[in-house]
């Protein structure tokens, strides 16, 4: 970790315990589940990919906040899968509120 470059492979996926939780529920169940969350706005490219990943989840109650990052995680991990370190930027999550929670309750 001298500041250089090193070869490895890159790969994306989907989490966080709550966007989980609803994706699963909502394929399990065949139904819309809302997921109550905050992303980036328009601009920001992983928050829209989030919003279209899964059809099936009501992505309604998700705030989007221009000029936010939707939160990230990247993980370096060695060649065993183990973790050596990580670094998650949360900026969006500054937005959630209980608030938010109880307006976007589900009727």
């Amino acid at each position: 970790l001298n500041g250089s470059t090193h070869a490895g492979r890159v790969r994306t996926t989907w989490g966080g315990v709550g966007r989980n939780v609803a994706d699963c529920l909502a394929r399990l169940l065949a139904d819309k589940v809302r997921f109550v969350s905050a992303v980036g706005g328009r601009e920001d490219r992983h928050g829209e990919a989030l919003l279209h990943h899964n059809p099936l989840m009501d992505a309604g109650g998700v705030l989007r906040v221009e000029g936010a990052r939707t939160a990230t995680y990247c993980t370096l991990l060695d060649r065993h899968g183990d973790c050596l370190f990580g670094v998650g930027d949360m900026d969006a999550h500054r937005h959630i509120s209980p608030i938010m929670h109880i307006f976007n309750k589900k009727t």
